[in-house]
């Protein structure tokens, strides 16, 4: 049990170096071309023909990381499954591991939502 932190660290380190890997070549590439709405290649990077919308870009945004939140929640869901397996009977760990187990569903379901509400006002409301 007492390795769980330290790995949930660096767990959410590895997600973070990733997601860094993921977001930042697609905004630097935009950045090298120069005129966003010009198309061709400068230096090696193909530029688009029509630059990225506002709206998309925060669309993208939210889903790489309702992405991240969902495979967060599932790997904190399986940890407290184990610490539920591994209580031996004890009330405590497995109130514990029950606890886990719910607040991974409620993050889940906070994400959800604010997913919704964000494409709602996107949608809705968006340029």
């Amino acid at each position: 049990m007492k390795y769980i932190r330290p790995l949930t660290r660096v767990f959410l380190f590895v997600v973070l170096v990733v997601s860094l890997f993921l977001v930042v070549p697609a905004g630097m590439s935009h950045a090298a071309c120069g005129d966003p709405t010009s198309s061709g290649v400068v230096g090696g990077i193909s530029c688009g023909s029509s630059p990225i919308s506002a709206t998309d870009g925060v669309q993208r945004a939210i889903n790489l990381l309702l992405y991240l939140v969902g495979v967060i929640s599932l790997i904190v869901v399986i940890v407290g499954a184990l610490r539920y397996v591994l209580s031996g009977g004890n009330p405590q760990a497995t109130n514990a591991a029950k606890d886990t187990i719910l607040y991974a569903v409620i993050g889940l379901v906070v994400a959800l939502l604010a997913y919704a509400i964000v494409n709602f006002v996107l949608t809705n409301f968006g340029a």
